[in-house]
């Protein structure tokens, strides 16, 4: 009887077996951020609607509707075909590769909310920065961390 082949040496590192392949299988990849055209875009957006007073409204439909960007830029690649008759099929592709990406209605909605409060002439809220917006936590009246007080 002869013995069986011995293992092949990458089989026997520690690191490139079953646990190794199965260690990020369920991370989520990093999106890519938004290229400065689509910032534009975005900007372009949301000075509009803050210029037409609709701030409150668009903020609370994309609030509502953040969780779906992804299902709803689908649903705009398949309606492509009859949206095509009002708007250049170019443009309803760049939408919906841009709904596609996670931040890119987190970041409509703080734009928005920066013009609006600069048109209202307030400053901005210290408590309110950047990196908690994007975290989707801001720090309340009492400072402390958790979600928007009300």
């Amino acid at each position: 009887m002869q013995n069986p082949e011995p293992a092949k040496e990458h089989e026997r590192r520690p690191g490139h077996g079953l646990r190794a392949a199965l260690k990020h299988a369920f991370a989520i990849p990093r999106e890519p951020r938004l290229t400065d055209q689509e910032r534009e875009w975005l900007e372009k957006v949301a000075r509009e609607v803050v210029r037409r007073g609709l701030t409150a409204p668009a903020l609370m439909a994309l609030e509502s509707a953040r969780p779906l960007n992804f299902i709803g830029s689908q649903l705009l690649v398949f309606f492509t075909p009859i949206i095509s008759i009002a708007v250049p099929p170019a443009l309803c592709e760049r939408v919906a590769a841009l709904m596609e990406k996670r931040g890119s209605v987190q970041a409509l909605i703080a734009m928005i909310e920066d013009l609006d409060r600069e048109r209202r002439g307030g400053a901005p809220d210290p408590k309110d920065t950047p990196e908690a917006r994007s975290n989707g936590r801001r720090e309340g009246v009492d400072g402390a961390s958790g979600d928007a007080h009300c």
